[in-house]
């Protein structure tokens, strides 16, 4: 069941993101460009979330995430900068 509130308060809403992200298998440089940061705030991001969740390493991560059962959560954000694939003056039926 995906899930779409955290489910959890020990992460940031930002947080959250990062942990989406890597849940999957986003690289740093793929998060940076996904949420609009630098990759320097996405390391200090991911070294907050290791120091919360006691992990150590991305594959820590993602095991801590499917255990605590977050791995079912998409963050707001995902829906609100994702692009239509059908573009706005699209007419599904042409008046003939």
């Amino acid at each position: 069941t995906l899930v779409f509130t955290p489910p959890s308060e020990l992460f940031s809403e930002r947080e959250w993101e990062v942990i989406f992200y890597t849940c999957q298998s986003f690289t740093p440089k793929m998060i940076e460009k996904a949420i609009g940061v630098s990759n320097q705030t996405v390391e200090d991001i991911l070294s907050r979330i290791y120091k919360k969740s006691g992990v150590g390493n991305k594959r820590g991560l993602i095991d801590y995430c499917i255990d605590s059962g977050f791995n079912n959560f998409i963050p707001q954000s995902v829906f609100q900068k994702s692009e239509s694939i059908m573009p706005l003056n699209c007419q599904f039926f042409s008046a003939t």
